[in-house]
């Protein structure tokens, strides 16, 4: 909402509201020009993979050196970037769109890339204050800092950069200790967890970190620190008493909280978070029996037990452990805890789990949780979810109502048909917006969209359902990940999204076919048995038995050399080809399963002729005699 194309004066003194802002470089130096800090850079992808950059010795100069910025080192082991994006810059005065003080030599860097205010060099390897995009275009005008994107100019989602220090600052003038506390009560515990107040100087030392040391900046002063949740509600499960650690009734409180709250534990007058340091002492040095109690959507409560549930201290990183799933007091249809058993806790702010692409948090809600890699506890979506290779899912309903409701919600193409069966409560739901309900006992009436693209068609009395199709060629097909992932789409032209694709084929393969049409109007086909993708854990691998050669016309089998490769995207390299991606290299920046490369690529650059001698063009090899020339239109369609 904030603009970042802004002049030297503001960039000086700072600008923002109460979300976006700039602190200002006068405060950036107050900060760190007599005490160089930790600097921490947080970035979050339009995939929700938050990656984080450290520093050590972040420092930026007063106003007679521009605000020359340098630091120590990159900290690799706490960070995860692909890449280390400052160093570039490191050493550089700061510039603005009408303050070049870069060693650009062909113009500003800031006037060309966004008008934003950054450590130039010439020009970048991180543009933090770019402009912000609603998607993950690739944009060098935008919000960018490479290391979190594989060394792509691709928009970032969300980026934040935080400076460190044992007992951060802060405030204007206070009377008492009283403002002082007052003051910290009235922020986040991930803003003030301590305070302590300077007599002599009247300001208040205020500190995220529950335990920090102000002994260095204010000896022999008392500090204060916030206390943790002292609220231990006990309930009565027949003979046993339980003490209650988390709870969720209501769902007005956020659980997307960081690091220090999780530790001091937060909460309403419904729903909390006991905090990691008393379930500690509570499970600390006497394990304890965890029950869990969840309720669904239906009001069926499912119970789990669990023996010698324990929670260790901070030094290892609150990790939880515990004896047993006792099956005998627990009617859950499987254990969903064991997964996570022996891990540390993370946060959105602290990733502690062996996710290794990424942090589990941030992907999923910005909760805190032993995560692993990443969980075993599905949304209600997944839970009670069963699936059937006709193409429908069943989970919880309540009334027809509250099928509708929940088929809008996961999207056109993800649901474009729902019944209700008020006799099990539960709904049903396809895809498919002429979808038949009656084999699993759907005899209710059934909800349709008034409009699906994504209608399946006939073929020689076989019916098929298009996954990708290209006529007009409005529709760019340079996306991120996440939009592979998820789908994208325009009057005509679509890509379906990898995670239907994994819906339609993970469990049951099914017969591909590709209708090529070249710029001659000729039509090529080609048909593969088997075809599958697999799922995110995978990459989306794809595989298929075998070419069918005597239901296809083509010269040749042109997907063969993609068999059993994972899905690439100019952002996400899964190639296999060293040195370079094949998507950005050489394909157009599309998506596909590139194999060092590819002898298809449906999801290359639309062309308008037959343009000859070009794997960025969106081709197929074999539709065009074996040379790399551009077709007119292309569609890859599934039989059901």
């Amino acid at each position: 909402s904030v603009s970042f194309a802004r002049p030297w004066s503001e960039y000086e003194t700072g600008f923002g509201d109460g979300t976006d802002f700039w602190i200002g470089l006068r405060s950036i130096h107050e900060l760190t020009g007599s005490a160089p800090k930790l600097l921490r850079v947080e970035a979050v992808t339009w995939s929700n993979v938050l990656y984080v950059a450290e520093y050590s010795g972040f420092i930026v100069g007063d106003a007679s050196t521009k605000y020359t910025m340098t630091f120590g080192s990159y900290l690799t082991g706490s960070s995860n970037m692909t890449r280390d994006s400052l160093s570039y810059h490191r050493g550089m005065q700061f510039s603005t769109m009408d303050r070049d003080n870069e060693i650009h030599s062909s113009g500003s860097c800031s006037a060309t890339y966004g008008n934003g205010g950054w450590w130039y060099r010439s020009c970048y390897h991180s543009n933090p204050n770019g402009i912000y995009r609603n998607s993950g275009s690739y944009d060098t005008n935008s919000v960018v800092w490479t290391g979190a994107t594989n060394g792509y100019v691709t928009a970032l989602k969300s980026i934040r950069l935080l400076l460190k220090a044992a007992a951060s600052m802060t405030s204007s003038s206070r009377r008492s200790v009283v403002d002082c506390i007052t003051k910290c009560a009235a922020v986040s515990t991930c803003e003030c967890a301590a305070t302590a107040f300077l007599s002599e100087t009247k300001l208040c030392l205020m500190s995220a970190v529950w335990g920090a040391d102000f002994s260095a900046a204010a000896p022999g002063k008392p500090v204060y620190r916030r206390q943790l949740l002292r609220s231990q509600p006990a309930v009565q499960v027949e003979d046993k008493t339980f003490t209650v650690i988390q709870q969720r009734l209501v769902g007005r409180l956020s659980f997307a909280r960081c690091w220090t709250e999780y530790e001091t534990g937060f909460g309403d007058g419904t729903d909390f978070w006991l905090g990691l340091r008393t379930i500690n002492q509570l499970t600390g040095s006497a394990p304890k029996l965890l029950r869990v109690e969840a309720v669904t959507w239906s009001n069926i409560l499912y119970v789990a037990e669990y023996s010698g549930f324990t929670v260790g201290d901070a030094s290892t990183k609150y990790t939880m452990t515990f004896g047993s799933y006792l099956s005998d007091s627990s009617n859950m249809t499987s254990d969903s805890l064991s997964y996570h058993k022996g891990m540390q806790f993370s946060t959105m702010d602290r990733d502690n789990e062996i996710h290794s692409s990424g942090s589990c948090s941030a992907t999923y809600g910005n909760g805190g949780w032993w995560y692993r890699k990443c969980y075993q506890f599905e949304s209600e979506w997944d839970l009670s979810e069963l699936r059937f290779s006709t193409g429908y899912r069943a989970f919880p309903g309540s009334s027809e109502r509250d099928c509708v409701m929940k088929c809008d919600a996961l999207g056109r193409k993800r649901c474009s048909a729902a019944v209700f069966l008020p006799e099990t409560g539960r709904c049903l739901t396809s895809i498919l917006r002429n979808a038949s309900f009656g084999a699993a006992g759907g005899s209710g009436q059934v909800f349709r969209r008034r409009v699906d693209s994504l209608e399946p068609y006939m073929v020689d009395e076989r019916m098929f359902f298009a996954i990708l199709k290209r006529e007009k060629g409005s529709l760019s097909f340079a996306q991120p990940w996440s939009a592979y992932e998820n789908g994208f789409e325009d009057d005509t032209d679509f890509w379906i999204g990898l995670f239907i694709i994994n819906e339609l084929t993970g469990r049951t393969p099914r017969v591909l076919r590709v209708e090529a049409v070249t710029w001659a109007d000729d039509l090529f086909i080609a048909e593969y048995s088997g075809f599958s993708v697999g799922d995110a854990s995978t990459n989306y691998a794809m595989t298929f038995g075998s070419y069918l050669s005597d239901s296809s016309n083509m010269t040749g089998d042109a997907l063969a050399f993609q068999n059993n490769s994972q899905f690439s995207t100019m952002d996400r390299d899964n190639d296999g080809r060293s040195g370079t991606s094949c998507s950005v290299a050489f394909c157009g920046n599309g998506g596909w399963w590139y194999s060092s490369c590819a002898f298809c690529n449906p999801s290359g650059v639309y062309a308008t002729s037959a343009v000859a001698d070009s794997l960025r063009k969106m081709m197929w090899r074999y539709a065009t005699e074996g040379r790399y020339e551009a077709l007119k239109s292309i569609q890859l369609i599934l039989e059901l």
